[in-house]
Parts: C-alpha cells; structure tokens; sequence
C-alpha cells in the first residue's frame, strides 16, 4: 500500500500547481549547476545566519568571484529584515513568490513573504 501511494502520477504534471513545482525543481537545478557558488559543495565556501525572532535563515556561498545570498523565510507572516543588504551590485535570481511559481509576487529587499525563498547573485565589477 505504501508504494502504491508514493508512485507519481504523471498526468499530474500537466496541471497548473503541480506543473509549476516542476519547472520550479528544474529552475533550482539549473541555477545549482550554472552558477559557480552553488556548484561548489564546500563548506569552507559558506556562510549561514539568520534571524531567529523572524524566522529568517541565510545562506552566503562564494566560489572564486561569483556570490550568493539567499534567504529562507520560514515564518507564516511577512517579514521586514532590519540588516542592511552586503554591498555590492546584486540581481535577484529567483524569487519562489514570483507569479510563474503559483505565487503571490515578488517583494524587493528588505521585505519577504512567509514562507518563500529567494535568490541574489552579486553582478561582477566590469
């Protein structure tokens, strides 16, 4: 029984939710492969903190000169974070609130939706 309840059902993917979870899986795992810090799986490489009344986790990785931050929002409510952003040029990468993955929108820095994740890369100095 177990096992029958666990197979996927394939025609699933052709609905709108569940079909946008896909597309988001396969975004998380472009990004992991294409982009340098998050391929490089070391943990002299990161950086993790937060903010535990907001229940806000973050996680900085840096691989040669690429860097991310993303941050893990895991309260039921919005949150405003207090800290200012790192320095820098940075460019949103993903955001899971954005509307092509069923969400209600994206909020820019210092404002988060509950329970989302999002994704800055720092834009290198040219």
């Amino acid at each position: 029984e177990t096992f029958l309840c666990s197979k996927l059902d394939h025609r699933l993917r052709d609905e709108k939710r569940p079909a946008a979870l896909l597309e988001f899986y396969r975004e998380l795992i472009r990004l992991r492969t294409e982009t340098p810090a998050l391929a490089l799986p070391s943990k002299d490489h990161s950086e993790i903190g937060g903010w535990e009344d907001e229940k806000v986790v973050k996680l900085r990785r840096w691989a040669a000169d690429d860097e991310v931050v993303i941050f893990f929002c895991l309260a039921g409510a919005p949150v405003r974070l207090t800290e200012p952003f790192p320095e820098g040029r940075w460019r949103r990468l993903l955001d899971s609130e954005e509307p092509r993955w069923m969400g209600r929108g994206s909020t820019a820095y210092p404002a988060l939706h509950p329970r989302s994740v999002v994704v800055y890369r720092r834009e290198r100095e040219t």
